[in-house]
């Protein structure tokens, strides 16, 4: 960290007022050398904890520098491991709470701008949500009400964003804990005035678990960090791949991610067996299924509606389960 940038965060804590003139130094001295260092996350999220006066732009700032940190600063490009989820969840949090919606608004932004983030990190921003739902608290009712026990058009939207940002919904499949978190929040306002959303979004997510397999799927970070180290000993691949020729690219392509016709026709051909492998529900998410639907002895109308569309559209059910279809 420089001593320009040291001097002026020291100066700032004892003011206590960051300006809309701080904040375009802070911007310069942080991302001119192209990289967040550790020790330049860290002091930022020392001033963001402490109470001072911070201009507009701050909010932008620090989401912007702690996204650069935690997803573009380390190989694999884009990939957010147990350390570094560990570390944000640190700092934004306090028992398990995210404490502003600044740290609110960091977090989801780097699940969206990352390929693929640790599933601990996804299941705690979904868990803020749970806990805006079930107990109307959180830094996601701050500035509005919030019922306990109903879910809003805001929260939907967000645990859409949440479940759905790395990726995006063509290739994410949701996590058996994600699916869980779904049910919980189901349970915990079931026959509530839930905004008309919330039914569309169970269904899709529960559904999504038992039925969906990626047709893109994303390289395992050592994959991803094998790639991505062979093509920077080629040229850096930040910079449009330094001064390799079309042909040189072309073959460091093929030699990485395969470029034989037959393997990509061999390849959509195994996406379709897969595709056609995961829509079959199988014992196992049979039994999952049916240790969370119904838990009280009876069917509320989001599982109802998630139980006909099964029965509709699932081309391959456990026969555990058409009981349960027949009941609901």
């Amino acid at each position: 960290m420089s001593h320009d940038l040291i001097a002026l965060l020291q100066q700032l804590e004892k003011t206590k007022i960051v300006t809309d003139a701080d904040v375009l130094t802070l911007r310069s001295l942080v991302f001119g050398d192209g990289h967040v260092s550790v020790s330049e996350a860290d002091a930022i999220f020392r001033l963001n904890a402490t109470d001072i006066d911070r201009a507009p732009g701050w909010p932008d700032f620090l989401m912007e520098a702690m996204t650069d940190f935690v997803v573009r600063q380390t190989l694999p490009f884009g990939y957010v491991d147990e350390a570094n989820a560990a570390w944000l969840i640190n700092h934004i949090s306090a028992d398990g709470r995210v404490e502003t919606m600044t740290e609110l608004r960091t977090l989801i932004n780097i699940l969206k701008t990352a390929r693929n983030s640790t599933e601990r990190l996804v299941n705690f921003a979904l868990e803020q949500v749970k806990l805006a739902v079930i107990n109307g608290s959180g830094v996601i009712g701050r500035g509005r009400a919030l019922q306990p026990g109903v879910i809003g058009e805001a929260e939907v939207d967000l645990l859409r964003a949440i479940m759905f940002a790395c990726g995006g919904e063509d290739h994410f499949a949701i996590s058996k804990s994600e699916a869980d978190v779904i049910f919980d929040i189901n349970d915990a306002c079931r026959g509530a005035d839930n905004h008309e959303s919330w039914t569309l979004l169970f269904r899709q997510t529960i559904a999504n678990h038992l039925m969906f397999i990626s047709t893109y799927e994303t390289p395992a970070r050592d994959e991803a960090l094998r790639r991505e180290k062979f093509l920077l000993e080629r040229g850096d691949i930040r910079a449009g791949f330094g001064n390799l020729t079309g042909g040189a690219i072309k073959d460091a392509f093929k030699s990485v991610f395969g470029g034989d016709k037959q393997d990509r026709l061999d390849a959509e051909w195994s996406d379709r067996a897969q595709v056609s492998q995961a829509e079959i529900i199988t014992a196992s998410e049979a039994e999952w299924l049916q240790a969370r639907i119904g838990r009280d002895g009876d069917y509320d109308d989001n599982e109802r509606e998630l139980m006909s569309w099964l029965a509709a559209e699932c081309p391959q059910i456990h026969d555990s389960l058409r009981p349960l279809i027949n009941a609901a």
